[in-house]
């Protein structure tokens, strides 16, 4: 069956790899060419006015009724590789389903999150499938997740959250970002083709410079 597509967008920060969403054909899959993901660029730009929120607010306003409902599922990923962070997984759109499932395959547990906010928001006040997703930020990281995880009690998530320290490649947890990055890939991988694949997709976070 043939599939139809709109257009949608994601956001994205330093520590974000994107979101797959988009329309689903008729058995239920979402289809390939419907894919998309999307980056932006700072999160909240001193002085420039605007942030993601504003500009997810934009975007979804900027859709016809027909186009919002033709989006099956919007996955928001902000901040995955806060240095002392956990694994949030909030929503219950078919990415966060996949998610779970694939946090659960490799033994991660995950939560859902009440720190807000992101521009899923804005998707889901339109009556779009969303979730957010996240290793948290400027929230606390309690004993329990500490036991879950790994970290520090009693210490921000991020604890260079909108600070001068937030810099690359110091304020960056690698194995957070490659879990998250594996995890999307496999939310890509079974949504859009419906079949199963293995947990290492072989991500590399190391810089190579082009020949």
């Amino acid at each position: 069956m043939a599939c139809s597509c709109s257009s949608t967008a994601g956001r994205e920060t330093a520590s974000t790899i994107g979101a797959p969403h988009e329309t689903q054909n008729g058995d239920g899959r979402i289809c390939p060419s419907c894919f998309r993901r999307g980056g932006g660029g700072a999160q909240h730009p001193a002085g420039a006015g605007f942030d993601r929120r504003a500009v997810g607010r934009f975007y979804v306003n900027s859709l016809t009724t027909a186009q919002k409902s033709a989006i099956k599922a919007y996955g928001a990923f902000d901040m995955i590789a806060s240095t002392n962070g956990g694994y949030f997984v909030t929503g219950t759109d078919a990415v966060a389903v996949k998610l779970r499932e694939y946090f659960t395959s490799i033994n991660v547990p995950t939560e859902t999150s009440t720190e807000c906010c992101s521009d899923d928001g804005s998707f889901r006040n339109a009556g779009i499938p969303s979730s957010i997703n996240s290793t948290g930020a400027a929230y606390t990281k309690t004993s329990a997740q500490v036991t879950k995880w790994g970290g520090t009690a009693g210490k921000a998530y991020d604890p260079c959250y909108h600070k001068a320290c937030d810099t690359y490649p110091s304020n960056i947890n690698t194995t957070s970002l490659g879990r998250w990055a594996n995890a999307e890939l496999y939310a890509a991988w079974t949504l859009t083709t419906a079949t199963s694949t293995a947990n290492d997709f072989s991500v590399s976070l190391t810089r190579t410079r082009a020949r």
